[in-house]
């Protein structure tokens, strides 16, 4: 009698393998009776023979065989799936009186006392899922995760999952493109329904790339402007204060309107300043002393208060635990709360009229010269790179009787960046509620700037609203934000006197994060992963893949020192009790002492690319916001004499940033929920959850007033550091 082995593996081969695997198995076969095939398609092997002794032993030689070919060889799980065929129910039978009861294999259909609750579990009748007509037979791979490869994680199948996390049963029937449940509680049903609507959802959506959405904020809502593209290099602050290996790098100032010469000049302070100012500033000081003096004790007489920002009640800190810092001297304060539930109380941080940038006082209102709407404003015909007639219109004329009714050009930047931060942030956020995995919102001071900067867009001026559309889609501009505060461990003190005198309790935290390439199999590809090692008590705390940003909001704060993004990012956790992992954390030691870390690469698995020593403290500013202040060590490895060990060391030669980050308690904890999401699951959080009710979105308002404020007294404090670096300079 003849028997039939059959061996499905996981190895893919390629041609010339192939013809040695076939070649083999015939010798195989020759030698021990028996015949071996090899189905390609199948991935699988049929031995075929009369005695067990001699399968089995051709069994052996033919797995030894091939595991010493694997190394070859790729994975690829195939796994044939068959639709089951729907047995239909018996029809009942009805018997004359008299006749026997009818056979073992008629199944009668007879009422019991649990039926009801059978009929609750089955749910056939609504138990369907229709898939969408766009949805072809060959999208069923992608859509199930079976042709999905993933490092670290194991072949994906977001059917079987389903049935499983749900409690039911059920088939998929490919060629009608639905999927018939068969077993399960209504409910239980209904949530795996649900999960399938999702996966499909998540298939038809177009894929979200990362945005970078730029912005501005000039905090004179009076003062009209225009933005110019600097160079890094020809910057007097941030050409010291930047470092980044990048030549192509432009940061934004603004070049605001002189009411007398309706001019738009740069600020004084930078080599193209002469480009765009007129050569008799010193002629025009002058004559703006006068017209003060002359006009000081009319203008008080006459009752002309000096105009103020609606909003300027935002710089009262009064109601927030922050540190005190000495404020602008043109300032007014309010003892009023900021009412968040309008538009108009978008940031504002500023009533200040003056523009610090045109190096000259702004003039009385008694001298102004009336802006003719119509009318051309000149700019200096000398530089040939500016040599454009730029018209200034208010967008919004048409909406407005009259000239007091007008909005500021603040409120119309307000109302911009509005719109352009709830676009962006309201479809990513929706998108991030089926992210598995850590999903992060937050606001972190930096420094917004610009690569790719081409010759059309350079050295020329632009409106706040040409940066996104015409500047970056347009001219392919390129925004970019670098999110280190700063490198200097006076001016972080500095800033950490803003935020507090004292931080959280239990708020510091000390740990290594060491950033290593790593597999799972020697014949898998090595992909990037960040380890976090415990400094006190030495742990793996948690292994994640690199972060997948979704959006950058880039806030550049014109005349300020300092910038801020709102990051919407996610990444995926990876098990660490496994292996390269659980070798790895093995061999690792920390030294109390000058917190140097010792550790061992684990050979064709796992290589360390760098490590940096991290320590935290966080901050309570108003509820529900918290501030995280980072210090990051890259630390420097070297080998060990006569060992097989690495040491990162501490030091003071070691490159030390800072980072502030900012963000609301209460999306953390919101966030929680998508580090246990199964498949086809949604995190129960919703977009309005993190950004308010629609259409005021306080929370979001809360967050860009938190952060400009951070922005404008951390402004004060760089600032005094760099007259105090200029006044050192000086006296050496």
């Amino acid at each position: 009698m003849s028997v039939l082995y059959s061996i499905r593996t996981m190895w893919e081969w390629k041609d010339d393998d192939i013809e040695k695997i076939e070649e083999m198995c015939r010798r195989i076969g020759r030698e021990h009776n028996t015949e071996i095939k090899y189905i390609r398609d199948k991935q699988s092997y049929e031995i075929e023979g009369d005695e067990h002794k001699n399968l089995d032993e051709s069994r052996d030689e033919l797995l030894k065989a091939l595991n010493l070919m694997a190394r070859s060889a790729t994975q690829s799980l195939i796994i044939p799936r068959r639709s089951k065929k729907i047995k239909s129910k018996p029809a009942k039978v009805d018997l004359p009186p008299g006749l026997p009861p009818p056979l073992p294999f008629e199944k009668e259909n007879v009422p019991t006392m649990t039926q009801e609750q059978e009929a609750e579990d089955t749910g056939l009748e609504d138990g369907v899922f229709k898939f969408n007509p766009r949805v072809k037979e060959s999208d069923f791979p992608e859509i199930f995760g079976w042709n999905r490869k993933e490092a670290f994680f194991t072949t994906c199948d977001y059917w079987n999952d389903i049935c499983k996390e749900c409690g039911v049963m059920g088939e998929i029937i490919e060629e009608k493109k639905k999927v018939v449940f068969n077993k399960g509680r209504e409910r239980d049903v209904e949530e795996a329904i649900k999960r399938l609507a999702q996966l499909q959802e998540n298939f038809l959506q177009p894929k979200f790339n990362h945005l970078h959405v730029p912005l501005v904020h000039y905090p004179n809502q009076y003062t009209l402007f225009k933005l110019y593209f600097c160079h890094i290099l020809k910057h007097p602050y941030f050409s010291k204060t930047m470092k980044l290996d990048i030549k192509d790098f432009y940061v934004l100032v603004p070049a605001t309107l002189d009411p007398l010469t309706q001019k738009y000049l740069l600020p004084q302070e930078l080599p193209e300043s002469t480009l765009l100012r007129s050569y008799d500033d010193n002629q025009f000081n002058r004559q703006w002393q006068e017209n003060n003096e002359n006009n000081r004790e009319e203008k008080s007489t006459k009752g002309k208060a000096k105009a103020v920002s609606p909003n300027d009640d935002f710089y009262d800190s009064s109601s927030r635990n922050w540190g005190s810092i000495s404020r602008p001297e043109e300032t007014k304060w309010s003892q009023n709360a900021p009412n968040t539930k309008s538009m108009d109380a978008f940031p504002a941080l500023s009533a200040n009229r003056r523009s610090s940038n045109s190096g000259r006082p702004y003039p009385p209102e008694n001298q102004r010269r009336p802006i003719n709407e119509g009318s051309l404003i000149d700019l200096d015909d000398e530089p040939p790179v500016i040599k454009r007639a730029i018209r200034q219109q208010n967008p919004n004329k048409n909406n407005y009787s009259g000239a007091e009714n007008r909005p500021t050009i603040g409120k119309m930047v307000r109302d911009y960046n509005f719109a352009k931060m709830i676009d962006a942030l309201s479809e990513r956020l929706e998108y991030a509620r089926v992210c598995k995995g850590e999903v992060r919102f937050f606001g972190s001071l930096g420094k917004a700037y610009f690569t790719k900067v081409n010759e059309v867009v350079n050295g020329k001026l632009w409106d706040y609203t040409e940066l996104k559309d015409i500047i970056v889609s347009g001219h392919g501009v390129n925004p970019r934000f670098n999110e280190i505060a700063t490198y200097d461990s006076n001016l972080i003190s500095g800033f950490i006197d803003v935020l507090g005198s004292t931080p959280i309790n239990k708020s510091k935290s000390a740990y290594y994060e060491i950033k290593a390439k790593a597999r799972n199999a020697p014949q898998g590809p090595m992909s990037e992963v960040f380890m976090y090692v415990n400094m006190g008590f030495v742990s793996l705390e948690k292994v994640m893949l690199n972060w997948e940003p979704l959006v950058n909001i880039d806030w550049t704060i014109l005349d300020r020192k300092v910038d801020f993004s709102a990051v919407l990012t996610s990444r995926r956790a990876i098990r660490h009790d496994v292996k390269p992992f659980s070798t790895f954390i093995k061999k690792i030691s920390v030294s109390p002492n000058n917190r140097s870390i010792s550790f061992e690469d684990v050979k064709d698995f796992l290589e360390v690319k760098s490590i940096n020593f991290k320590q935290v403290t966080k901050f309570k500013l108003h509820y529900p916001f918290i501030a995280e202040v980072s210090r990051i060590e890259r630390l420097e490895i070297t080998d060990q004499p006569n060992s097989i060990k690495k040491i990162g060391k501490t030091g003071p030669k070691n490159r030390v940033h800072y980072t502030i980050e900012v963000y609301n308690d209460n999306h953390r904890e919101a966030f929680k929920q998508n580090m246990s999401l199964g498949s086809g699951e949604i995190a129960k959080w919703t977009v309005d959850n993190i950004l308010g009710e629609s259409p005021h979105r306080n929370n979001l308002v809360e967050l860009v007033k938190t952060m400009l404020l951070l922005v404008e007294r951390c402004h004060k404090v760089a600032e005094l550091r760099s007259q105090q670096i200029v006044a050192e300079t000086s006296e050496m």
